[in-house]
């Protein structure tokens, strides 16, 4: 099973969608405050050239509330699901994998960590960059 939300990390979508619903009064004040305040950043990401009502209706009126990858996990687990992967990754394996990820430089910096803070490390890095607006994380179903 394969899971993507942009509520897996403190991405540009979920800051964004924060701020309009704390300045927002309504779901219609809501989906302006994000169009005009907002959608200059968002509108080049619209790849399906949908229309603005929908596309800024679904980041900006709607509330999506925050939760961590950890979360998820703890919650896929309950469900019987195992997380196999992440992308963007969580940790120090993920991130030795990830395509683009780490450079020799970024590996050796990383190694002076002990390994559960270069782990942290790993998740920090990509919580917060904007650039990532979907965390997917793939997952089996514990066979018994």
């Amino acid at each position: 099973m394969t899971s993507g939300d942009p509520t897996l990390s403190l991405c540009g979508v979920i800051v964004k969608n924060q701020i309009a619903y704390w300045i927002g009064w309504s779901d219609i004040s809501r989906y302006w405050i994000g169009q005009i305040l907002l959608g200059w950043w968002d509108r080049g990401r619209n790849t399906m050239k949908l229309p603005d009502q929908s596309f800024f209706a679904d980041l900006y009126a709607v509330y999506y509330i925050p939760i961590t990858p950890g979360a998820m996990i703890k919650d896929l687990r309950r469900a019987g699901f195992e997380a196999l992967a992440s992308l963007p990754p969580m940790n120090l394996e993920q991130w030795y994998d990830f395509k683009g990820g780490s450079s020799s430089r970024n590996k050796n910096v990383v190694s002076l960590f002990p390994r559960y803070l270069a782990d942290k490390v790993v998740w920090w890095r990509y919580c917060f960059r904007f650039k990532y607006g979907l965390r997917v994380i793939i997952s089996k179903k514990f066979v018994d």
